[in-house]
């Protein structure tokens, strides 16, 4: 039996835990669809940082719907000035986004009274619908509607509505019982950021030589993309004999045999996008031509600069030996650069100190290469890098020949972009720049 104590402490911590959810309600930064006692549910804006996916997306009448009083491609082209009227029997009509996505929210912007029953539907394949929300938007009910005292039937509103977590579908339907209605946009929103396209690269020149590595990256735009994880693959060119194989995951590649081959990335997001980039695989190397090649270690340093020394050595004709350090890349990803020196058989060898059990930064069985004779027409490929002459006061190529500095000022080169031009006639004024110099003679 409950004693005067007893309902006075009942009744305050239900008093207090109704103000505490009225406070957490109040103070809270998410979208709210707010349901009343009597089951009214409010109008939501759309949730922060959420993008419009219905862009541009193709309508199509349902059910024997009538669209007049304007095309019905207004719905979806960004401009709440344009309209598309509905038939005086009924709305029904869906949105085809292109491909499944995950959805947050629908707005619809429309004109007259909204005042029946207002539903979305979701489905993969425009058959099969799933109903995520249903409103009544009578007057005196205004579910999901943003003004809730109209009465004047040519007075603007919106119905707004947040989706149920995990609300994912390819079409989104619009139903309702409608006397009437001009609708001037629909808008569906999703939180979840899709990859566009990917930037691709392979190294410094896109190019490797049998035996030898490269890691691929591709770079997702925009950089905000929920999920930019790829998966990576790659087949000879057609009419190449080029093989390589790749991780799928990592995108580090392994040259096998010369030609030319395609990587392709695609993303793992469900946006369907992909991209892809030829690797030419050479048979040799020309003198004095760099080469990079990449080396995966098979474990993790906590800071790889001052945890491991990675070297390279380049054994050529004659036993000339020449030792380059490997750099760290990020991740487990260490890079070599080499330019061989003289023309013949080279081979290859790399030690990992003191992480003699990385089995990746560890070749202690030689990979050979080919090195031939630059056929080129620049002469620090012709006759080798610079180094100081005799007497200290001077550069030569390696070959001794002597080398001359000039120096050149393009004063908007560090504001200028490649493909920008403010001259008339000009598509490039870098690229002119650099042409007008080759063109006196300069290298």
């Amino acid at each position: 039996m409950l004693t005067l104590t007893d309902v006075i402490q009942v009744s305050f911590f239900k008093r207090s835990f109704i103000w505490l959810l009225g406070f957490a309600l109040l103070m809270s930064t998410a979208p709210l669809v707010i349901t009343s006692a009597d089951g009214s549910k409010r109008y939501a804006e759309a949730p922060p940082g959420s993008l419009i996916v219905s862009q541009g997306a193709p309508v199509t009448p349902y059910n024997g719907m009538v669209i007049h009083d304007g095309v019905q491609s207004n719905l979806t082209d960004g401009d709440l000035g344009t309209l598309s009227g509905a038939s005086t029997g009924f709305i029904d009509l869906y949105l085809d986004l292109g491909r499944k996505k995950t959805l947050d929210y629908v707005a619809i912007h429309y004109a007259r009274h909204w005042n029946k029953t207002n539903k979305v539907y979701v489905s993969d394949d425009a058959v099969n619908w799933t109903e995520v929300v249903s409103g009544d938007g009578g007057i005196g009910k205004y579910e999901y509607l943003l003004n809730t005292t109209t009465t004047n039937i040519l007075d603007h509103n919106v119905f707004g509505a947040m989706l149920p977590a995990n609300t994912k579908g390819r079409y989104v339907r619009i139903s309702a019982d409608q006397v009437y209605v001009n609708i001037y946009e629909i808008q569906v929103y999703s939180s979840f950021i899709e990859v566009e396209q990917f930037n691709m690269t392979g190294g410094v020149t896109m190019e490797v030589l049998p035996g030898f590595s490269v890691q691929m990256k591709a770079e997702a735009q925009p950089s905000n993309a929920t999920n930019q994880s790829v998966t990576w693959s790659v087949e000879p060119k057609p009419g190449s004999s080029g093989m390589a194989v790749i991780d799928a995951a990592t995108g580090f590649l392994t040259a096998i045999t010369a030609g030319t081959v395609t990587v392709t990335a695609e993303a793992l997001d469900g946006s369907g996008v992909a991209a892809t980039t030829d690797i030419v695989i050479r048979e040799s190397i020309e003198q004095w031509r760099s080469m990079e090649l990449s080396l995966m270690s098979s474990k993790t340093y906590n800071d790889p600069f001052a945890d491991v020394d990675v070297v390279a050595t380049f054994t050529g004709p004659g036993g000339i030996q020449i030792t380059r350090p490997a750099f760290w890349d990020g991740g487990r990803i260490w890079k070599v650069r080499f330019a061989p020196t003289v023309t013949g058989t080279w081979s290859m060898t790399v030690e990992a100190d003191p992480s003699a059990d990385d089995t990746g930064l560890n070749r202690s069985s030689a990979i050979s290469f080919q090195a031939t004779p630059y056929s080129g027409v620049l002469d620090l490929y012709k006759r080798g890098f610079l180094q100081i002459g005799d007497n200290d006061r001077h550069f030569n190529y390696n070959d001794g020949t002597p080398f001359f500095y000039l120096g050149d000022t393009h004063w908007f080169m560090p504001s200028e972009r490649f493909e920008g031009s403010s001259v008339e006639g000009i598509d490039s004024q870098f690229k002119y720049a650099v042409d007008h110099r080759v063109s006196q003679g300069f290298t």
